[in-house]
Formats: structure tokens, sequence, C-alpha cells
């Protein structure tokens, strides 16, 4: 199906490649074999890195062109399997982006569908992730994260760009939510030029410090995925961990097969799913309920609960983006009473 498919990434630097799609099968190429090798180096850490923790194949020798000036190598085994399947893949809806693609790499969301800037911040920090410091050394698989001055509100920054961080030569990311916009493997420079990021050591550091002189700024984070953090902290009311492990698997099992493969939502799971959520809504609705009084089970509950509350807005958005499914109204408007049931525990 996806035989011949090219995604070509050219940088303005000597760091140059592409990567070329025969099925499933991904080759790097690039203008010489250093480089090659140093990128393919690059992949190969992430792949242990990731939850695949697939090792990288030795006797991958990379094939030197000198008539035509380029060098390539098999990185097919030398990638996380979402690479392998998705890699200059457009889904067949709009909605997929930046952060969610982020977010999903890490493990702290199940399904590849619309993600909000909000979601993004929600889980930039504890208990999941931290930001590095200035002086702190990034790794293969932080979160990058850019941010530009509101056109309107021009002291106000705001979320513009995410990315899966490799090396300073390379990275994985999704430019925008159309469906016509890949996931691909690209040059950092040209993330960092595309998204504002003025040139010079001062601005291109780990992280910028000032948004007035550099235009955009970036910042990195470390995560850990959403079941570690699950397993080594206490467990919470069993109520509200069960919709949101219903919740969980509508993602993964509904909503990314409809935002990337166009497959219409099976009614029963959009009903049970509904039914869940209503459960848990009725629950937290009900006077008698008292989240615990436990400081760190209280955290979590108030976590998970948050994590619930913006799941439902960004799958209304993924919904309002595809034709209509049935049972859409309902999920709409069930989300916004979860939404002030929420709200009301705060007060």
């Amino acid at each position: 199906m996806y035989r011949y498919l090219l995604i070509f990434i050219i940088s303005t630097d000597a760091w140059s490649f592409q990567i070329i799609r025969n099925k499933s099968q991904l080759l790097l190429q690039a203008r010489t074999c250093d480089e090659v090798i140093d990128l393919r180096k690059s992949l190969a850490e992430w792949s242990i890195e990731s939850s695949d923790h697939k090792v990288c194949p030795k006797n991958k020798t990379p094939v030197e062109d000198k008539k035509k000036q380029f060098c390539n190598v098999d990185i097919t085994q030398c990638v996380p399997d979402h690479v392998i399947k998705y890699n200059g893949i457009n889904p067949k809806n709009a909605g997929p982006n930046c952060w969610n693609l982020a977010l999903v790499i890490k493990e702290i969301l199940p399904g590849l569908r619309s993600s909000t800037p909000e979601e993004l911040s929600f889980y930039m920090k504890p208990p999941l992730c931290r930001e590095l410091d200035s002086n702190e050394e990034r790794r293969v698989g932080d979160i990058g994260n850019i941010k530009t001055f509101d056109i309107i509100e021009k002291n106000m920054p705001i979320d513009s760009h995410a990315f899966l961080y490799i090396s300073d030569k390379i990275v994985y990311s999704k430019n925008g939510e159309s469906s016509k916009s890949p996931y691909v493997l690209q040059s950092y420079d040209d993330v960092l030029n595309v998204y504002g990021i003025s040139k010079g050591e001062k601005c291109r550091t780990k992280k910028t410090p000032s948004l007035s002189d550099c235009g955009s700024t970036i910042s990195f984070f470390r995560c850990i995925s959403i079941t570690e953090y699950l397993k080594n902290s206490p467990e919470v009311l069993s109520p509200i961990l069960n919709t949101f492990k219903d919740i969980q698997n509508f993602e993964k099992c509904s909503i990314e097969k409809l935002a990337i493969n166009a497959e219409p939502i099976n009614k029963q799971q959009m009903y049970n799913i509904i039914d869940s959520i209503s459960v848990l809504t009725a629950f937290l609705n009900n006077e008698k309920v008292n989240l615990p009084k436990d400081k760190e089970l209280d955290e979590k509950a108030a976590f998970i609960l948050g994590s619930i509350q913006l799941r439902l807005k960004a799958i209304n958005k993924q919904l309002s983006t595809t034709t209509y499914q049935p049972g859409t109204d309902t999920f709409e408007s069930l989300s916004w009473r979860f939404d002030a049931a929420i709200k009301s525990l705060k007060k």
C-alpha cells in the first residue's frame, strides 16, 4: 500500500537526510555515510529507550553510491514500532497533532487523536513529567515544547509545537493537525526554523531565557508513562479508576481507528463509554461522596479526574472533525455534565 512513498527532509545545514519507505521497510539516506552512521546511532539509542526495547542489528552496513553521491542504510530494526508503522503516513481524518504524538510515544495517552495544548500542559508537570533545568543534558526520548508569543496578547506565550527529541540532528514529530500532515522523522534545525526559534546559541540552548529576545522559546521535559505512575502509587477509588480505564480502551480501540483509518465507531462501544462516564458523574454528584483524605490518595484522585476531564474534551474535538458518529451528541452533553461535576468538587 505504501510501496514507494518518499518523505524528504531537507535541512539548511550539512545534515540533510530523507526517509524512504518501501512497504514496511524504512531506509535512511543522507549525503555521506558518516551522516548515516551518526543518525542511525541516535535512532538505535531511542529504540532501546522506548517501550519496544529493540536492539539495532550491527550487521547492517551503509551502502554508498558514489555516482549519485548519497549513502543509505536500512533502519527498520533501529526505530520504535510506531515509526515503522506511521512514518510518512497521513491520518485519514484531521485531528491528530504534535501534542498528541508526544504524549502517545511516552505512553501517557493510549491512542492517536486530537490533543489540546491544555492537555499537554496538564501532563508536563508532576506526577508524570518534570521540566529540565537549563544546565541539564537532554536525553533521547525527552519531549521538546515550543512556545511563541500570542499575536493578540503580546506578552502571553502559547504552546505552538511539541516533538520527541532524539538528538540535535533528528526528532520525531507531526506538523499540525491536518490530514495532509504525516508523522515524520525530521531535522531538528528544520523544526526550530519552522516554529520561529531564532538562530544563535542564546536561543537554541536547552532552554531559551527570553521570549522577547528570541521570538519563541523551547523547553524540554522528562516523563514516565501513565502505567508506571499507576503501578507505583496508591490505589484510587474504584469508580474513578474503572472509568479511566474504560476511556483508555475507548481511545485506543475506537477513537484512534476513527482518526487514523476513518473507521466508524461501533455503536455498542460508544454507548458503553457513555454508560461508564454516566456512572462516574453520578458518583461525583452524590452528596455523600468524599474524596480520600489521605494527601497522596487525594492527589492521585485529582490527577485521574483531571486527566479524564481533558480527555473527554479532546475526544469531543476529534469527533467534531469527522463524519457524524452515533451517540456523539449524548457524549458531548455528558462531557459537559462531567466537567460541571468536577468544578463543583473544587468549591
